[in-house]
């Protein structure tokens, strides 16, 4: 559920919650997915909550690590399996990729005037809809490659 920037007893309110309902099956990106949500709610925290620069910073560079980490890996997996759709699936994760290095660069160069939340709120609904549509279209194959 994407939640606005709040603080209730003391606490951000997270952005983005975990369920079951994004469990892929498959034990390696259920891991990757889980630690992507962390890292966009950790990104949110720190912006609610006034952390510095170098902390925004710093998560913004672990968000870009743990994208470029999972897109290897589920391309890697894809290509193993031979998922037909593979091209098209790359080419978002290189849009997204290329989403994410540019805004860290952007806050890098402009961090005490950029404001985050769009780019949060783009990420919150960018990594659910990924695993609810394009996700799902290659499990099929690749649970097949353990089968």
């Amino acid at each position: 559920m994407i939640r606005t920037r709040a603080e209730k007893g003391g606490y951000t309110v997270a952005l983005l919650e975990w369920s079951s309902s994004y469990l892929t099956g498959i034990d390696v990106i259920d891991a990757d997915h889980k630690s992507l949500f962390d890292a966009i709610n950790a990104l949110h925290e720190n912006v609610s909550t006034g952390a510095s620069t170098a902390d925004i910073e710093a998560t913004l560079n672990m968000l870009s690590e743990y994208v470029d980490g999972h897109f290897g890996r589920e391309e890697a997996l894809m290509e193993r399996a031979g998922y037909p759709d593979i091209i098209e699936h790359m080419n978002t994760h290189k849009r997204i990729s290329h989403q994410v290095h540019d805004y860290r660069t952007a806050f890098e160069e402009n961090g005490e005037i950029l404001d985050m939340t769009d780019f949060i709120e783009f990420l919150g609904n960018w990594l659910k809809g990924h695993i609810a549509m394009s996700d799902t279209a290659y499990i099929p194959f690749v649970k097949n490659l353990s089968e």
